[in-house]
C-alpha cells in the first residue's frame, strides 16, 4: 500500500513539473511585455501639445428653425356643446376674437370669419389627457 502512495506522489510531481515547463513560453512572453512597459517613453513637449487640435470640441449647431412657418395665432383646444376654447379662453357663437367672429361651431372644428377672410380651426386629435377648466 505504501508503494501505491509513493507512486501516486511521483506521478503527481511529474505532471506538475511538466505543466510548469510547458507554461515557460507563456511566462517569457509576459516578462517581455512587462519589460516593454517599464521602459521610459518619449512624450510631447508642452508647446507641441498646444499645437494639437482638440478632438472633443463640439461643433456649432445649425439652426433648422429658419425654414419653419410661423405658428397659427389661434389654437382650438376644446369644443363643449356651443362653447369653444381658443387660446386658453372660452367663447360662444357670435363672440369676437381680435378681428374675427365665431360663425360656426362644428363637431371637431370652428369657423372664424371677418369681412375678407375665413379661418377654420380644427381640434388636434390624439391627446387622451383632456383638461377642461371652466370659470
Amino acid at each position: 500500500m505504501g508503494y501505491k502512495i509513493n507512486m501516486k506522489k511521483y506521478i503527481f510531481l511529474i505532471l506538475i513539473s511538466y505543466t510548469l515547463s510547458a507554461d515557460e513560453a507563456t511566462i517569457n512572453k509576459y516578462m517581455d511585455i512587462t519589460k516593454n512597459i517599464s521602459q521610459s517613453r518619449q512624450t510631447l513637449s508642452p508647446s507641441e501639445l498646444k499645437d494639437i487640435k482638440d478632438p472633443f470640441v463640439s461643433q456649432k449647431k445649425i439652426d433648422q428653425d429658419t425654414n419653419e412657418t410661423a405658428q397659427d395665432p389661434y389654437v382650438l383646444y376644446a369644443i363643449v356643446q356651443n362653447k369653444v376654447k381658443i387660446n386658453q379662453s372660452w367663447y360662444g357663437i357670435k363672440d369676437t376674437i381680435d378681428i374675427y367672429t365665431i360663425s360656426h361651431i362644428q363637431k371637431d372644428s370652428v369657423i372664424l370669419q371677418n369681412q375678407t377672410q375665413t379661418i377654420k380651426l380644427n381640434l388636434k386629435k390624439g391627446s387622451s389627457n383632456v383638461l377642461i377648466n371652466y370659470k
